[in-house]
Order: structure tokens, then C-alpha cells, then sequence
């Protein structure tokens, strides 16, 4: 049942939704200033891989805020300039409130707002997804650009994604509009160096000693503990100890590496 939040406990409820996010994180604020608190947790997020997506509106940011922002490796920025709604949810839990993500508004203002667990009121957070993924399709992309390097090529391609297979053997689906190198298709299937934005890049966790590896469903292991098993007789049958995508201890196998959480909320994405 959704419960009621006075200011403090609202700032709270953001606070635990930012640290408790397993895959993504989705912040939507009119206006943006961020608290040292918020801004150390949103960094704690990134340098857990976490996809954060941020909506902001009525204005451009100052540069102070930028320069924050630049700092999350892992950040998708969105402009919308009619925005006036403010919601910030991960994978279980939300929240909609009357709170800017503002330093002003979480110490002078008197704000209220609602949580909402994604297991109990299923269909009110589904609702307000899906209404929010209508903000963004009318948002401009902000993004600030950051790239890494990464050696592999490209075999496919499928509604605006390329099917990118790395030289590690992991392969992912991975947006054009991310891909900053030229490159042909078809592929003449040599590996090269692609550069690509990182927060178009997935990554998870080795089944086996839970070691951050590219994900991909296919290939849970990290390369370590591939060779190792590989001097094991049927190791196929084994059961392993994390999900590949989350990282949660779970009795995981090859062919089936994520928790049924993870598996339920990608089998149709």
C-alpha cells in the first residue's frame, strides 16, 4: 500500500531508493541543486555501474551543477522544458512528491509526497513508468558525452542497435547514436577499437566469484574462472553462487545465470 511522506521523510525515501538501486536509477526534477549527500550517493551509485537517467526542466543547469554531473560516469541527462513533475524510482521502490531534487526545497520548504513498492502496488508503479517514459520520448538528450575504448566488431544490426560482439567473447546490443567510431557494414569480421559511450555499455557479475565482467547471458563468467572450470569434467551442471546481472548470491548455472528478479524484468526489455 502507498504510504504518505512528510519533507524529512521524503528526502529520506530518496536518499534509500538511490542507494538501494541494483541496475538503474531514475531521478526526474524540474529543478537541480544538488546536496552533498545526494551528490555522494549518486557517485556511490556510478562506481557500482548503476544506469542513472535524469530528467530535468525550466531551465538549463548552471555550470557548478555540470561540473557535478560530469563527475557520474554512468549518466544519461534529459531536458524537458515543460516538466513540473518530480519522481525518483529504482527497480523496487518510488516515489512521487512535491520535493526538488533542490538543496533549497529539502531545508526551507514544506513538501509531502507518496512511496510506492513496486511488489505491492504493481500496477500504480507500472502506471507511472509508463507515463514517464512518455516524458522522455519528449525530453532532449543531454547527455554529456564520456567514452571508453573498447576491441570487438560489430555482426548485426536491429532497430537502431548494433549487435556488438567483444574481443572478450561477451556480446551486447549496444545503440548507434553510443557508437563514436566510423566503421562499414557488413563487417569484414576483424576486431578493432571502438570507442563508445560508457553508459551505453553493461555491465554484471561473474557467477562463479561475483568479479565485474561484461554482461552478457550467454557468457557469466569472467575470464579467470572460464579457464579454470574449463579443466572440470560437465561443469555445464554446476551450480554457481551470484546472478549474473546483479550480483545478489543466488544458486545460478550457465544456463540460467540471473535471479528470477533480474529474469523477470528482462525477458521482455
Amino acid at each position: 500500500m502507498a504510504k504518505f511522506l512528510t519533507t524529512l521523510e521524503t528526502s529520506a525515501r530518496i536518499e534509500k531508493i538511490i542507494k538501494e538501486a541494483k541496475i538503474e536509477l531514475t531521478l526526474i526534477t524540474p529543478y537541480l541543486k544538488l546536496t552533498k549527500i545526494f551528490l555522494n550517493r549518486l557517485k556511490e551509485a556510478d562506481s557500482r555501474n548503476i544506469k542513472i537517467r535524469l530528467i530535468y526542466g525550466k531551465e538549463e543547469l548552471k555550470p557548478e551543477e555540470m561540473d557535478h554531473l560530469k563527475e557520474l560516469d554512468n549518466l544519461q541527462l534529459y531536458f524537458c522544458e515543460d516538466l513540473h513533475a518530480k519522481c525518483y524510482f529504482n527497480e523496487e521502490l518510488m516515489v512521487i512528491t512535491s520535493l526538488n531534487l533542490h538543496e533549497y526545497s529539502q531545508s526551507h520548504n514544506r513538501e509531502m509526497g507518496v512511496s510506492i513498492k513496486r511488489e505491492v502496488d504493481g500496477v500504480l508503479y507500472s502506471d507511472a513508468v509508463k507515463e514517464i517514459d512518455s516524458i522522455l520520448k519528449s525530453s532532449i538528450n543531454k547527455t554529456i558525452k564520456k567514452t571508453v575504448s573498447l576491441r570487438g566488431r560489430i555482426t548485426g544490426y536491429y532497430e537502431g542497435k548494433a549487435y556488438f560482439e567483444f574481443a572478450t567473447g561477451q556480446n551486447q546490443w549496444i545503440p548507434e547514436s553510443a557508437i563514436c567510431s566510423q566503421y562499414e557494414f557488413p563487417p569484414d569480421y576483424e576486431m578493432q577499437d571502438f570507442e563508445i559511450e560508457t553508459w551505453a555499455i553493461k555491465y554484471g557479475f561473474c557467477i562463479n566469484c561475483s568479479n565485474e565482467i561484461l554482461l552478457c547471458y550467454d557468457r557469466p563468467l569472467c575470464k579467470g574462472c572460464y579457464y579454470q572450470l574449463g579443466m572440470e569434467e560437465d561443469y555445464g551442471g554446476k551450480e554457481f553462487k551470484y546472478c549474473h546481472r546483479c550480483g545478489t548470491n543466488y544458486s545460478s548455472f550457465l544456463g540460467k545465470p540471473f535471479c528470477q528478479e533480474c529474469w523477470q524484468e528482462t525477458r521482455y526489455s
